[in-house]
């Protein structure tokens, strides 16, 4: 860290805001935890206030959000834009402008270590939540002004191009599903795929490093985790090949997701909450295609079975029975189409990957002035 940058506690340089909104004031835009993403610094939507029916907290334009309730998730984001969000976030702004600016003040929250130090001392068993007394006290490097200023812009610039990816990926995704449902033809998914379900247990694998495709990886940014096998708790099932995984817990929230196996490690596994359907009479690309618009979850709801609303499970000859549109009723080319729409989209979750390690990577280092901004430039322009 520098002799030009200083030390202050949390509490010196920010606050949160205390303003409520009560049920029947005027109309606004409405942030709750389910509408910030886990991990990956995303706002996934928004709600309207006349939903709500208890006070919320208004927060204002470019204030930093934060979820409080099990911050571990580190729910974090920026809106460009005001409105009223869950009492169990924080809507946090700068105690003194001219001490701390906002953009910067947003990273710090961003920072894994902030959500450490939260996570250390929350209150609640069942719910736990952090603490405003006890962030308070966190203790943070401050550079001058001007290269906070700097340091925010640096990775906002990251964010801005993740955004941009995830939205280009959306759009090819959605290509691929609308050009399929142009088919004259259905079909049961049994008519192109089969079930695989290749055991993996990691007491067998110690020192392996695999890929591992879960339910909260695909929720945080569709990214498998790449982890030794003694991480892994309990068995798994093995994805050798190209395969689409489309998990039987809770199927109508839509987790398709298309496995393309990483030759970077030896082994990728995937939740046993998936089913792993291996592509017959039809590519793995047209196969993903049909099932990943969210129309076989919701026709899978109705024969799911569990002890709670949340969480909910069909079995596999529930998943091959369902109905979708046939690719094999397209022509060539269209199918063709389809299939290079596929592939932009795996290209680009790559893209995507990369630019949240940089971003991940250069984030506790630049608030922390273990990286000085002009080596992060040269990082981030290579």
């Amino acid at each position: 860290m520098s002799d030009s940058w200083t030390r202050c506690s949390f509490g010196q340089v920010a606050h949160k805001r205390t303003e409520s909104w009560t049920p029947g004031e005027s109309e606004s835009v409405y942030i709750g935890l389910e509408h910030i993403a886990p991990y990956a610094l995303r706002l996934l939507g928004t709600g309207l206030s006349d939903e709500v029916t208890s006070n919320k907290t208004k927060f204002r334009e470019r204030d930093t959000l934060y979820g409080k309730l099990r911050p571990y998730f580190q729910k974090v984001v920026r809106p460009n834009f005001s409105g009223i969000c869950s009492t169990d976030i924080w809507a946090i702004y700068p105690a003194d402008g001219s001490q701390i600016d906002p953009g910067f003040l947003h990273w710090v929250v961003a920072d894994p270590a902030f959500s450490d130090f939260a996570n250390s001392a929350e209150t609640g068993t069942r719910m736990p939540r952090a603490s405003w007394q006890w962030v308070s006290t966190y203790e943070l490097a401050l550079p001058p002004i001007a290269e906070q200023r700097q340091i925010a812009n640096v990775l906002d610039t990251l964010s801005e191009r993740i955004e941009l990816g995830v939205r280009i990926r959306q759009l090819l995704a959605e290509a691929a599903q609308v050009i399929i449902e142009t088919s004259s033809h259905f079909c049961s998914i049994s008519d192109l795929a089969l079930t695989e379900r290749v055991q993996w247990y990691p007491s067998k694998n110690r020192g392996q490093v695999v890929d591992h495709y879960s339910l909260p990886a695909f929720d945080n940014g569709m990214v498998p985790e790449r982890v030794e096998a003694t991480a892994i708790a309990s068995n798994k099932l093995r994805v050798a090949e190209p395969r689409v995984l489309f998990s039987r817990l809770n199927p109508d929230t839509n987790r398709t997701w298309l496995c393309i196996p990483s030759a970077e490690v030896s082994t990728s596994v995937c939740s046993t909450e998936y089913a792993v359907l291996k592509p017959q009479n039809t590519s793995v690309e047209l196969l993903w295609a049909a099932l990943s618009s969210g129309d076989v979850g919701f026709q899978l709801a109705a024969a799911s079975t569990g002890t709670s609303a949340s969480h909910q499970r069909v079995n596999e000859e529930a998943v091959l029975a369902a109905v979708v549109p046939d690719p094999r009723g397209l022509d060539s080319a269209t199918q063709s189409l389809v299939t290079e729409c596929v592939f932009a989209y795996a290209e680009r979750g790559g893209e995507l990957q990369r630019l949240r390690e940089t971003r991940d990577f250069l984030l506790p280092r630049l608030v922390s002035g273990e990286l000085r901004v002009a080596a992060a430039e040269e990082s981030f322009a290579s």
